[in-house]
C-alpha cells in the first residue's frame, strides 16, 4: 500500500501547487487593477472632432507642463446649465486673470452652430473664455463628464495626460432636477480652483452634478 500513499501525497502536493498558483495569479490581476490611480488619466495622442467655433482643432490638454485647465460642459438649450452662465463666466475671467486656462465645452452641440455663437454672445460666454464643440463627445469620454452643465479641473502633464483635481457640480444653486434654491449654499468649483491655484488639493475633489444628460454617440471612440 505504500505505492498507493505515495501516489495519493504527490496528487496532493500537485493539487496545492496549483491553487497557490492561481492564488498568486488573481492577486496580480487585482494589483493591476489599482495600479493606476483614479485621479490620472492615460489619454490618446489626439482628441478627434473637438475643435473652436470656426472648426481650428483645439486640445485643452496642451498647455505648460502643471498649469491648470478647467473645462464646463454646456448646453445652448438646457435650463440648468444657462442659469449657471454668470457664475461659470465669472469664474472664467477670475481664472483668466490668475493664468488658468478655462473652456466652456458643448457636448451636444447642435447641428446650427449659429445658435451655439448666438448663445455665446447672449449668456457672456464669448468675452470670458474660449467656446469649444466636443462633436464626438471625446473629451466627455476623457474627463468621465456624464452631464451638463459639469465641471473639470485638472492639471497638465506631459505627452498628453491630465491630472484630473476636481469633477462635479459647479454651486449646488440645483440640489435635483427641477430644484432650484434661491441662491447657492456651496460654491464648488470656484472652492476647488483657489484650492488649486495656492498649491493644495481640492476638498472635495468630487461631487454630483446636476444638469442635462450628455448624449454619448454609440461609434465615438473609446478616450479611456
Amino acid at each position: 500500500m505504500d505505492w498507493l500513499n505515495r501516489i495519493l501525497v504527490r496528487q496532493m502536493h500537485c493539487a496545492m501547487f496549483v491553487t497557490s498558483l492561481c492564488v498568486a495569479l488573481i492577486s496580480i490581476g487585482l494589483s493591476s487593477c489599482h495600479a493606476t490611480p483614479a485621479t490620472t488619466t492615460s489619454t490618446p495622442s489626439a482628441l478627434v472632432g473637438v475643435t473652436t467655433l470656426d472648426g481650428t482643432p483645439t486640445d485643452p490638454r496642451v498647455g505648460l507642463d502643471r498649469s491648470l485647465a478647467v473645462v464646463v460642459f454646456i448646453s445652448n438649450d438646457c435650463p440648468i446649465s444657462n442659469a449657471l452662465a454668470p457664475e461659470i463666466c465669472s469664474l472664467a475671467q477670475s481664472a483668466r486673470d490668475r493664468g488658468i486656462s478655462f473652456y466652456a465645452v458643448h457636448a451636444n452641440p447642435p447641428e446650427d452652430l449659429t445658435l451655439v455663437a448666438a448663445h455665446a454672445r447672449d449668456y457672456g460666454f464669448a468675452d470670458a473664455m474660449v467656446i469649444l464643440l466636443d462633436k464626438d463627445q471625446s473629451l466627455a469620454r476623457l474627463t468621465g463628464a456624464k452631464v451638463m452643465p459639469e465641471a473639470v479641473l485638472f492639471r497638465r502633464g506631459t505627452q498628453g495626460a491630465i491630472e484630473i483635481l476636481y469633477d462635479g457640480r459647479v454651486n449646488d444653486l440645483y440640489s435635483s432636477l427641477g430644484k432650484r434654491r434661491a441662491s447657492p449654499t456651496r460654491n464648488d468649483l470656484r472652492d476647488a480652483i483657489d484650492s488649486a491655484h495656492a498649491g493644495l488639493n481640492p476638498l472635495p475633489s468630487r461631487t454630483n452634478a446636476i444638469g442635462c444628460f450628455i448624449e454619448m454617440s454609440p461609434t465615438a471612440p473609446m478616450s479611456r
